[in-house]
């Protein structure tokens, strides 16, 4: 049975951040490119839409894999939603991008190194989950509790196989880094 390595983590971790972020990083280079007309903005437009393409079709492709990975069981006792940190992870994440302007290269630069650190934060702490892409098919970010309230992790599922959860169901999951799993039915 395949596993999941520590190095397959940290790209899987990646991966999920350059599907989010990609995509606003496309949006703020393609107003730039309309209001500005830079042939050099056109090419880092495409370049960053490449990239945000590429980055989904990975990170779908990786997701289809996990399933024939190894599965770790949890009786649930307790489901709940965890995103009550949503509101905090758009003010401070997104909605900045929402006014960058890039004029000049080197405005460029600097919103590629404002992202880079962003990622840094992201890609050590659960918001990395909170991810619009995540959401757009049909993933959320819950906290199951084991039946004995012994067990708390947080859990990636697809919110349709919520309807199958009940008390005491055992849901198998996918280690994927630190205390989350990916779940599959």
């Amino acid at each position: 049975m395949i596993t999941i390595n520590s190095d397959l983590k940290l790209w899987m971790r990646i991966i999920i951040f350059s599907s989010s972020y990609g995509f606003i990083f496309v949006l703020v280079l393609c107003t730039a490119f309309v209001s500005e007309k830079q042939p050099w903005l056109l090419l880092s437009f495409l370049i960053s839409l490449f990239i945000w393409i590429v980055s989904i079709i990975v990170y779908l492709y990786l997701l289809h894999q996990f399933t024939r990975l190894s599965k770790e069981e949890i009786q649930v006792g307790v489901i709940s939603k965890s995103d009550e940190n949503i509101a905090e992870y758009i003010v401070a994440y997104l909605l900045p991008f929402a006014f960058a302007s890039i004029s000049s290269f080197v405005d460029l630069i600097i919103l590629l190194i404002v992202i880079f650190f962003i990622g840094l934060i992201i890609l050590n702490t659960d918001m990395l989950y909170y991810n619009p892409i995540l959401i757009l098919f049909g993933y959320n970010y819950f906290e199951v509790e084991d039946i004995t309230n012994t067990v708390k992790v947080n859990v990636i599922i697809k919110k349709n196989t919520l309807i199958n959860i009940k008390h005491g169901f055992k849901l198998k999951m996918i280690h994927i880094d630190y205390d989350t799993y990916l779940g599959v039915m």
